[in-house]
C-alpha cells in the first residue's frame, strides 16, 4: 500500500487513490469543539451523505459502487484548520449517480430511487 502526506496540511493518508483539498482561510479555534455535531446537523437527513463517528477516517472502499458520500472533520490545531475528508466513488456520486439522483428530483420521483447508499466492499 502507497502512503503519501499532502505537502500543505502534513496529513498522511493509506492510499495513493485517496485525495483531499486544503481550503485557504478556514481556520479553528477553541469554538472548534462543536463544529462536528453542527456538521452532522447539515446533513442530517440526506440519504446519501454520512458524516462519520469521530475516530472514524472515510475509505473509498466503504462507497464503492454507491452514491454515498462519506465525511469526517477534525482540527488541525497546529495549523490551526479544520480538516474535512470526504470519499465517494466518482463514477457513481461523481457522474451517473448524480444524474440519476438529478433526473429523480426532476420527474418527482423519489431521490433514492435507483441508487444505493451502501457500498460493495464491507
Amino acid at each position: 500500500m502507497t502512503r503519501w502526506t499532502c505537502p500543505r496540511c502534513d496529513r498522511e493518508f493509506g492510499s495513493a487513490n485517496q485525495s483531499h483539498t486544503c481550503i485557504p482561510g478556514c481556520t479553528v479555534d477553541a469554538t472548534f469543539a462543536g463544529r462536528p455535531p453542527a456538521l452532522r446537523a447539515v446533513y442530517d437527513g440526506e440519504p446519501f451523505v454520512h458524516v462519520l463517528p469521530e475516530g472514524r477516517w472515510p475509505a473509498t472502499g466503504a462507497t464503492l459502487g454507491s452514491n454515498a458520500a462519506h465525511l469526517q472533520v477534525a482540527a488541525d490545531p497546529h495549523a490551526g484548520r479544520a480538516v474535512v475528508v470526504c470519499a465517494l466513488d466518482n463514477l457513481v456520486k461523481g457522474a451517473a449517480g448524480q444524474a440519476i439522483q438529478i433526473a429523480n428530483l426532476m420527474l418527482g420521483l423519489p431521490e433514492t430511487a435507483g441508487l444505493t447508499a451502501h457500498g460493495v466492499s464491507p
